[in-house]
């Protein structure tokens, strides 16, 4: 009798679906050191606003943003974001490369009373993937990745530019 409660609890439980599974955008990036990336990490996050502030855990190697909340009167509508960064020494044991995760969770507010966010039903969504690849591609571009490289400005087959007049140089129009 116990072992069929117990397979039956256990049936039940694995039914629950606590909801989507994470989705986490991954990268490998090469900084000189870890305050560095800890810096550009935190940037990003800021310039994708996404507020960091006691989620921030250096020790922890992860930076947890406060919900960033888009309310709606419309059921369904309403919405809350939060960025969660995690990052470790690469895995390939290369110096200066760090395996980067970004996951950006994503949860709609299904009360009538959208407005009022004490009201708030929050139901998981799916992850925001987009906004988790605009957190990387912001930490990306701040490092540099190295591929484009600068060089001489590449000759016309019309000829060299021709540099534009100065102010002195111009012609005045008399009336």
């Amino acid at each position: 009798m116990r072992t069929i409660l117990l397979l039956l609890l256990t049936l039940a439980l694995g039914a629950c679906n606590s909801g989507p599974k994470p989705a986490w955008e991954s990268a490998t990036l090469e900084v000189r050191s870890e305050r560095m990336l800890w810096e550009v990490l935190r940037l990003s996050l800021d310039r994708a606003d996404f507020a960091v502030g006691t989620g921030a855990e250096p020790e922890a190697r992860r930076i947890e943003s406060a919900w960033m909340v888009d309310a709606s009167p419309f059921k369904g509508r309403g919405f809350r974001r939060k960025a969660h960064v995690e990052y470790a020494p690469s895995a390939a044991g290369v110096r200066n490369q760090w395996d980067v995760r970004v996951r950006v969770a994503f949860e709609t507010n299904e009360s009538f009373k959208g407005l009022d966010l004490r009201y708030a039903e929050w139901k998981p969504a799916p992850d925001d993937t987009p906004a988790a690849q605009r957190v990387m591609q912001f930490a990306r571009s701040m490092l540099g990745g190295g591929e484009f490289e600068v060089g001489p400005e590449p000759t016309s087959p019309l000829g060299p530019r021709k540099k534009p007049p100065s102010f002195d140089e111009q012609k005045t129009i008399s009336p």
